[in-house]
């Protein structure tokens, strides 16, 4: 959000919260951020074709135009 980098993955963790990331982050804490879903889709409004994503999947592109693709992950036990 900071450096303007194009989302390219959107988690819907099990704890069924999103997360929104670039090619460049990782999930570490340096790295959170909380921002509001209205930030999000008023930098990226494509995002809203993924917002229904089911829990437990990510949704992934490479370039802004891409299409989305979802697929199933595996969360890290903490």
């Amino acid at each position: 959000m900071l450096e303007n980098e194009l989302i390219t993955r959107v988690y819907h963790s099990n704890d069924n919260s999103l997360s929104f990331m670039d090619n460049y982050s990782s999930n570490s804490n340096e790295n959170i951020m909380i921002v509001s879903l209205g930030e999000v889709l008023e930098k990226d409004s494509t995002i809203k074709a993924v917002l229904d994503i089911p829990v437990g999947h990510c949704a992934f592109r490479e370039h802004a135009k891409d299409k989305w693709t979802v697929d199933k992950f595996l969360e890290e036990d903490e």
